[in-house]
């Protein structure tokens, strides 16, 4: 719960030098300052990246809290605290090489790179079959070169991608692109949260938020509430019956037993969330300190 605190007090503080990146990432682009506006891209795209774990973080650690203060908290988030003493907190990503968008279609097809640019144009749409894709233009504002990049399964606007942000991506070149009529595009390379989750404590935690941060917005009936409401009613419900069975329980042993475990969990949840506080604080303040105009 202290880090959800934290949180909540230093985000706004975080977001508003993130509105102050994207001012002046598109005025150094306006006035033709096509290199600047893509240094401070980069700088604005890991501010996103951050914005969105911070509140990923906040989500799984109520949740994560709030699981653990239950008798029978739910398999994912006893998984997590089995992992906090078994599993290293971070792992490395695969990183494609950097191709500049002007020499893209020099590329192998079938080779991993790693692109940057301002998007011109974005739109998410289902095939034929039924399948979620995203598909965008990047821009370079130095030399003016264009390229085509699709998601699969993925809804990019909703994962906070919209015109005229700027975006890195790693993923496949592929020369001939049906989705692009055609025309070369990079398959943007869709990383296995599952799979990372087992040797990353740190993914592991943030998959606890990912019914409110997944790669696709939420299917929710018109005029009920989303389904994650009614499953936490449920779950908060049955903790109170648990907890007035312990209370009117005639064996106190029992009953004892049960508020020492509560009580472990939580002292668990608490060393976790202070570990993960602590990288937090490490990403705000290397963020503060790059901004080139603060």
């Amino acid at each position: 719960m202290r880090l959800a605190g934290d949180i909540e007090r230093r985000l706004p503080i975080h977001a508003r030098s993130q509105r102050a990146i994207r001012q002046k990432m598109l005025s150094l682009r306006e006035v033709g300052r096509g290199t600047a506006s893509e240094r401070v891209g980069r700088l604005a795209a890991r501010a996103g990246m951050l914005t969105r774990e911070a509140l990923a973080s906040q989500c799984a650690a109520y949740r994560l809290a709030l699981g653990a203060l239950g008798l029978d908290p739910p398999e994912d988030v006893r998984a997590v605290m089995r992992k906090a003493n078994s599993t290293a907190f971070a792992t490395p990503l695969s990183d494609g090489t950097d191709v500049a968008l002007s020499d893209l279609e020099a590329s192998a097809d079938g080779a991993f790179v790693e692109i940057e640019g301002f998007v011109t144009a974005i739109e998410a749409l289902r095939l034929a079959d039924g399948k979620l894709v995203s598909r965008l233009v990047l821009r370079d504002p130095s030399s003016d070169a264009t390229a085509n990049a699709k998601a699969v399964i993925a809804h990019l606007p909703h994962a906070g991608v919209t015109f005229d942000a700027f975006l890195r991506a790693n993923g496949s070149f592929n020369a001939a692109s049906a989705l692009f009529d055609g025309q070369p595009a990079v398959e943007i390379d869709a990383l296995s949260l599952e799979a990372l989750g087992r040797a990353s404590w740190r993914i592991a935690f943030l998959r606890l938020a990912d019914r409110w941060f997944g790669p696709q917005p939420a299917e929710i009936t018109p005029g009920m509430e989303p389904e994650p409401v009614h499953e936490l009613k449920r779950q908060l419900e049955d903790d109170r019956e648990r907890l007035r069975d312990c209370r009117d329980a005639a064996d106190i042993e029992d009953s004892w037993n049960d508020y020492d475990n509560l009580r472990t969990a939580w002292e668990i949840a608490m060393e976790e969330a202070d570990a993960l506080r602590g990288e937090l604080e490490a990403c705000l303040h290397a963020l503060n300190e790059s901004i080139p105009f603060a």
